[in-house]
């Protein structure tokens, strides 16, 4: 049964959030009744997003266009989603870069726009958001969205695992630093999920589902609503003692043998 967060008329920003599981996590908000922001660097697919999600919630959704790693860019977003209800009360860091290297073939360039994305981006995206909440005398829920990789070591992933065991780090921070002002922040850390993007390497071959499924002993990939639906709980009232946690969704495969 559909449970709404609590308290009517709160705000949402999803940095990415119109597609994958940025595009699960707006719907599963909004249709508990939480108007969402999308930032995205295409807006063309965040606007035709945003209007079919209006169409089926009937909440409104709004787009920013946003390259995530301009300091000044990320303040404007929290300007424009603040103008809508005078306060934001969920920030859901969704937005990742991920280009496979080994380490020898990594180029620096690649190696650093990975951390500006995974880690920069949310660390002044977080930064924001409590300075805002901090102005208006509010609390706030901060959820980051990591990976297993922040804790299984996979071939070819060493920039990206890095960037979210550091992304792991900085909530564990964030957490400790902000419970005082009632600011609560998590990160969910999802395996393989059957978003458009895992479907495009399986098909291209880059992907083998039969692999990929093998280590998990639930024997599938997850879906991008779940992984929505534990950003929402997260978000929720019934999570309100809950903060400074990596909570892993991934059947159970960081904490299986099986390689």
């Amino acid at each position: 049964m559909l449970k709404p967060l609590g308290i009517s008329a709160k705000l949402a920003i999803v940095t990415g959030g119109s597609k994958g599981i940025g595009h699960a996590c707006t719907y599963e908000l909004a249709r508990r009744g939480i108007e969402v922001v999308i930032a995205a660097r295409d807006v063309v697919t965040a606007k035709a997003v945003a209007q079919d999600i209006e169409t089926h919630t009937h909440t409104p959704i709004h787009v920013f266009q946003l390259e995530l790693t301009e300091p000044s860019q990320c303040k404007l977003l929290f300007e424009y989603a603040a103008h809508f209800k005078g306060h934001i009360d969920y920030l859901i860091n969704n937005a990742a870069h991920f280009a496979p290297n080994d380490t020898l073939s990594l180029d620096e360039e690649e190696w650093l726009k990975t951390l500006r994305v995974n880690v920069f981006g949310p660390y002044i995206c977080a930064k924001e958001f409590v300075r805002l909440a901090r102005a208006k005398g509010r609390e706030g829920t901060i959820v980051n969205i990591s990976s297993t990789s922040s804790k299984l070591q996979i071939s070819n992933r060493v920039a990206y695992s890095a960037s979210k065991a550091a992304l792991d780090s900085l909530t564990r921070s964030f957490a400790n630093e902000w419970a005082n002002y009632g600011i609560r922040v998590n990160s969910v850390a999802p395996g393989h999920t059957n978003t458009e993007g895992i479907k495009a390497s399986i098909q291209d071959g880059f992907l083998h589902l039969d692999e990929i499924t093998k280590p998990i002993p639930m024997k599938r990939l997850a879906e991008p609503n779940e992984i929505a639906e534990l950003v929402a709980f997260l978000c929720s009232d019934d999570a309100r003692y809950i903060t400074g946690q990596t909570i892993f969704i991934d059947g159970g495969r960081t904490n299986s043998w099986i390689w």
